[in-house]
């Protein structure tokens, strides 16, 4: 069995949906990384490395990576979808609110290359310009 190192988990006993098992997934696949972790945010796990947050664990299973002007068309162009939640304005409408991040195409969970190419492209979307 597969030794994994520098993985932290941070607020995992509350009760939320997430898979507890794909996040042990995630995070054991994105181990080569280095200090990868996870962090509840909202119902939701964020995902860092090295405290900077490149990626999204949803309440609905999906895995989203961080994304920028230099990575966007990538995953726009494997039909990936991005990560958005409703908000409630103060007139009681709903708002939906996308963030910069993308759901990795469905064939990244299965292949650890794949999903380590992903993960980079939001690692280094992660780091400040400049």
């Amino acid at each position: 069995m597969k030794q994994v190192k520098h993985v932290v988990l941070y607020g995992v006993s509350c009760a939320m949906s997430v898979s507890h098992e794909l996040l042990d997934f995630l995070l054991d696949q994105l181990a080569p990384l280095g200090n990868v972790s996870a962090r509840r945010m909202f119902g939701s796990m964020g995902v860092f490395l090295d405290g900077r947050m490149f990626g999204i664990l949803s309440r609905e299973n999906r895995f989203y990576i961080k994304t920028d002007a230099n990575n966007l068309e990538k995953f726009v162009e494997q039909g990936c979808e991005p990560f958005s939640y409703w908000v409630s304005q103060p007139s009681g409408e709903r708002k939906q609110k996308r963030l910069s991040y993308y759901e990795v195409p469905d064939s990244a969970l299965e292949d650890q290359d794949e999903l380590m190419f992903w993960a980079r492209l939001g690692v280094s979307a992660s780091m400040p310009s400049g």
